[in-house]
């Protein structure tokens, strides 16, 4: 998770938060989109909304993005969160939050601007001696 002021004056990037959020999540945020997981509906009495929309309404390049996420992070750290949202990933795509600027959605829907939800990074490799390595080394051997 975050402490309080998460994502404050973010101008680009994708950030995804898999714990709790402080207060004031999103302050003076005017670029880039956040997905913050809230399955206890408690990031409304959060987040800053002054210059954002929050939706539980996510597109498909939302879901390649987040998904993305959550997989690099799990090979990255062994992320146990990481691990059970992958494992029903069905049902965790529902307790997901889109924090998403204003001034960034006009930019977008204006043309004058890239969304940077459309170039999901590259899947992280393996890191040597994680349990990620192991399941892909495991899933190698069949």
């Amino acid at each position: 998770g975050v402490g309080d002021h998460g994502c404050e004056y973010m101008t680009g990037g994708v950030v995804a938060v898999l714990g709790d959020t402080g207060r004031n999540f999103a302050a003076g945020m005017s670029g880039g989109v956040a997905y913050v997981y809230d399955p206890d509906d408690r990031l409304a009495d959060r987040v800053n909304r002054g210059m954002v929309s929050v939706s539980r309404s996510l597109e498909e390049s939302d879901e390649r993005m987040l998904r993305r996420l959550v997989e690099n992070h799990r090979a990255y750290t062994d992320s146990d969160r990481a691990t059970e949202l992958l494992d029903d990933w069905t049902a965790a795509i529902g307790d997901f939050v889109r924090v998403f600027p204003d001034a960034y959605a006009d930019v977008i829907a204006e043309g004058e601007g890239a969304d940077v939800r459309d170039e999901p990074p590259e899947p992280a490799a393996a890191v040597p001696g994680s349990a990620s390595e192991a399941t892909e080394q495991a899933s190698s051997d069949d």
